[in-house]
């Protein structure tokens, strides 16, 4: 069993994985990475923390999706004294407000709005995901979840 079996659920063959991992790619919002989490509590009891953490880049991978950032790269910082990480996000489009905000909370951002690329440092925390994650929901709120229960059909008698 290799490594990565163990990190999801210890009795996951490779085609499960493959099938978990698929699904989590094309998770489209946070239900869609809830089904999935889920399944693995009912199958195989309390995730473990690899799991835990590739449920959250799923959650990241999906908002973004769903405001339309096809490209974000996290990179080790310069060091000397700059910041850990620099994230960077395109296509961005912000207003006004939220360069100021980005201004306010991020020394040392950058937005070039002609190219829509938006680059900012991560402070110096272990936390790297969810620093990443909070700057993004602050950034872009996620929008009120659609109702995707879909129609009522009931069959007559």
């Amino acid at each position: 069993m290799s490594p990565d079996c163990v990190a999801v659920g210890a009795d996951l063959t490779p085609p499960t994985l493959l099938e978990a991992y698929r699904r989590l790619a094309a998770a489209l919002d946070d239900v869609d990475v809830a089904d999935v989490e889920a399944e693995w509590i009912d199958r195989y009891g309390p995730v473990p923390a690899p799991a835990a953490m590739l449920l959250a880049v799923a959650r990241v991978r999906a908002h973004c999706r769903r405001i339309g950032i096809t490209d974000l790269a996290v990179a080790k910082g310069p060091g000397f004294g700059g910041p850990a990480f620099t994230v960077k996000m395109q296509p961005v489009v912000l207003p006004a407000s939220k360069t100021v905000r980005l201004q306010r909370l991020y020394k040392g951002f950058q937005y070039r709005a002609e190219a829509k690329v938006l680059t900012f440092p991560l402070a110096k925390k272990a936390d790297v995901l969810g620093q990443l994650t909070a700057a993004i929901m602050d950034l872009f709120p996620p929008e009120p979840a659609a109702d995707r229960s879909g129609p009522v059909v009931v069959a007559g008698p």
